[in-house]
């Protein structure tokens, strides 16, 4: 069934509603849409005529829309206008899939998706059960009613399962030289890289790899623009803004030499606007040393306050469809940049070319997507509708940090604190390089102590001088000239913080499901089945689990006894419960079980949707429980949290 269509009237008072967290009265809606509240009565009432249930409810203290079918419902319309790609593939059938389904209103009908996609019932059929399981993943549950499709879980999770498939679709080299180069054939992006770093060290700058990457990109797309239009482009007007810098000395100076270098080389003219910009983008860098760098204040006197509150509804976009975020400083410098020069293209319609369109259309649909999304906020807020060519740049930008962003996930970050002359730091960082690139990520150097009371999100510092006063990340002292055989100590330290976020990541999933009220000590139980029938008794209360769970615990008990030395751990044999959870009780003294005696019972019950999260904490806890002497130590604590503290503690 075709989506009912809304006016961009409609639009604007469902969006006022939804980022308003509170009731809007009939009076401030008005005043906020610059209409009547008569008018505002009316467009409700068209609203909620138009699809099948109402989008806009009414009350005493105002104003409320669903908060479920709303973003959908503003996804849909944003996109609109745009060309997409058609998936080609089984993954991007499965990615459109998933994702349609997720962004419709209501169920989606299985004929009207296969319309979209050109494929037959059967093809699409086959493809639900590998949908099913990537739902799953996610907890979510895939439902098949008929004809009509629907996921089904918590908003949080189908963001997570959109973030999720984003994350798949931009490849670890999404980003890299090569891309760069492949996409500007007639610029050498080796020799601005060069020609960047070279200046950047000189001036003592400090930059890892992917932020090199993506100065190189911005430095691609200026000159592949200057080169087609240079003598439009070299008069773009610098503003106010620009002239009353207060920018670094040095960071203008490095954004002149390098510039310099640049003319040189490709013989073009570099404007005073895009060397101001490059400054602004130098002065992004968290990583620089001197950390009271702050290009925020400098970005908000170049680029004007419109602009700025475009940046961040993007961002805030991308933020609540995908659990993206996209506040980090130097993406956000860069990416106001752009979007103020896109602007400024659009209004001369000198619209940037991109050679790599339509190879980002196919092969990371789902993030030119992203991208249209982007596109559509900026019609609705500028009236200025872009190209494909633009959308694709906007892509670029996104995926570039996204990459980033899954690299710095998978691995520690670290700053370097020591000193600048002699080539100390760059021959740590060289051999870090050289043994720990899978695992450590250089994110800043730094050559005062003063400077680390500044930096954020770091796992670990490792340094080459004594330090004063001790920071809350774990620090590792080295010799200024490492040798292999400090390998193993550096090793060592690396391995204790991977441990420490595993314990992190343990401990937030024991949260999740050792909820306070599924924690018992001292029952008055004595048998195997007491306990059972206690603790099912308790979750059917709370309503974790269902009549009949109980039943189900004691045939697969009967099966086999689930006791492994003093625990045991009684479960169903498929998915039961209506939500997944583990019950603890320590009895006073140890209780008959199967063959032996146990003196910690914790029953896990598990719902379909909620299989992954399950997963996540089941192979960690077995592999604390099969050591009795934990087993021991957990059975003597009578305490909620401490029992908690220490069992997320216990895993190696």
């Amino acid at each position: 069934m075709a989506q009912p269509s809304y006016t961009d009237q409609e639009l604007e008072l469902l969006r006022a509603l939804f980022q308003s967290n509170e009731p809007v009265s009939g009076k401030a809606l008005a005043a906020q849409l610059g209409v009547s509240e008569r008018t505002v009565r009316n467009r409700v009432g068209s609203i909620n005529h138009k699809g099948e249930k109402p989008l806009v409810k009414s009350g005493r203290s105002g104003y409320t829309c669903d908060r479920v079918t709303v973003p959908a419902v503003l996804t849909l319309e944003e996109r609109a206008p745009f060309s997409q790609p058609t998936p080609q593939t089984r993954e991007e059938r499965r990615a459109y899939a998933l994702k349609r389904i997720i962004q419709n209103p209501g169920p989606l009908n299985i004929y009207d998706l296969c319309e979209e996609l050109f494929v037959s019932t059967s093809t699409m059929r086959k493809e639900l059960g590998r949908m099913m399981r990537t739902c799953a993943e996610y907890d979510l549950e895939l439902s098949h009613t008929g004809d009509l499709l629907s996921i089904q879980g918590t908003e949080k999770n189908k963001r997570r399962l959109l973030s999720g498939l984003l994350y798949e679709e931009t490849s670890v080299n999404f980003m890299s030289l090569d891309t760069i180069q492949h996409a500007f054939p007639d610029i050498d992006a080796v020799f601005i890289r060069d020609a960047v770093a070279e200046t950047l060290e000189q001036a003592r700058y400090f930059v890892n790899e992917y932020s090199l990457i993506n100065l190189v990109l911005h430095i691609a797309i200026a000159l592949d623009r200057i080169k087609g239009k240079g003598a439009q482009h070299a008069t773009l007007p610098k503003t106010d803004g620009a002239r009353e810098s207060v920018l670094k000395p040095h960071e203008a100076d490095m954004a002149a030499s390098i510039a310099r270098k640049l003319e040189d080389h490709f013989d073009v003219p570099f404007s005073g606007s895009e060397e101001y910009e490059l400054a602004l983008l130098l002065a992004s860098r968290t990583t620089t040393l001197d950390y009271n760098a702050d290009a925020g204040d400098d970005l908000s006197r170049y680029v004007d306050a419109d602009c700025l509150a475009l940046v961040d509804e993007i961002i805030g976009d991308v933020s609540m469809y995908y659990f993206i975020d996209l506040s980090e400083k130097e993406f956000y410098v860069r990416f106001a940049l752009h979007i103020k020069n896109l602007l400024a293209r659009a209004r001369t319609e000198s619209f940037a070319r991109n050679p790599l369109t339509d190879e980002i259309k196919s092969s990371c649909p789902l993030l030119y997507d992203t991208a249209v999304g982007s596109a559509g906020i900026i019609k609705r807020r500028t009236g200025i509708q872009i190209n494909d060519d633009e959308i694709a740049y906007i892509a670029f930008h996104l995926g570039s940090t996204i990459e980033a962003q899954k690299q710095l996930n998978s691995k520690v970050k670290t700053v370097l604190y020591c000193p600048a002359y002699y080539n100390i730091d760059k021959n740590l960082q060289e051999f870090l390089n050289k043994h720990f690139s899978d695992d450590v990520l250089v994110t800043n150097i730094v050559t005062t102590e003063r400077a680390l009371e500044h930096l954020a999100g770091a796992d670990l510092i490792i340094t080459t001088n004594p330090i004063a006063h001790a920071p809350a990340v774990p620090v590792l002292h080295v010799g200024i000239a490492p040798r292999d055989t400090d390998v193993p100590q550096v090793r060592a330290a690396v391995e204790r913080v991977q441990r420490g976020k595993r314990r992190e990541k343990f401990r937030r999933r024991l949260g999740e499901l050792v909820k306070p009220e599924l924690f018992a000590t001292g029952e008055p139980v004595r048998t195997r089945e007491e306990i059972i029938h206690a603790m099912s008794a308790r979750l059917i209360e709370l309503g974790y689990v269902n009549e009949g769970f109980e039943d189900d615990v004691l045939e697969r008990e009967h099966l086999s006894s689930t006791a492994f030395g003093a625990v045991a751990v009684p479960h169903t044999m498929k998915p039961y419960a209506n939500e997944s959870s583990m019950s603890v009780l320590v009895p006073d003294e140890p209780v008959a079980w199967g063959d032996g005696t146990v003196s910690l019972v914790i029953m896990l019950a598990f719902s379909r949707g909620q299989r992954a999260t399950f997963n996540e904490l089941f192979d960690p806890l077995v592999s604390i429980l099969i050591d009795p002497l934990n087993v021991r130590e957990l059975a003597g604590i009578r305490d909620y949290q401490a029992f908690i503290d220490r069992l997320g503690d216990m895993l190696a």
